[in-house]
């Protein structure tokens, strides 16, 4: 699961959801960078800090 940001304001407020996922980690970096795909094989743009990721088991 990768934790949502607070970039946008949200009109849920409070019951906005703090992660969005499932996603399996494809590579881990040494400095705490991953690279994760979703279930389905589709690679994020980005890297991910291993600080904003939480495990989840499916």
């Amino acid at each position: 699961m990768k934790k949502i940001l607070p970039i946008h304001k949200d009109p849920r407020g409070k019951w906005t959801p703090n992660y969005e996922g499932p996603y399996v980690v494809k590579k881990p970096f040494s400095g705490g960078a991953l690279i994760i795909t979703t279930m389905d094989g589709e690679e994020l743009p980005l890297s991910v800090n291993a600080d904003a990721v939480k495990k989840y088991y499916a």
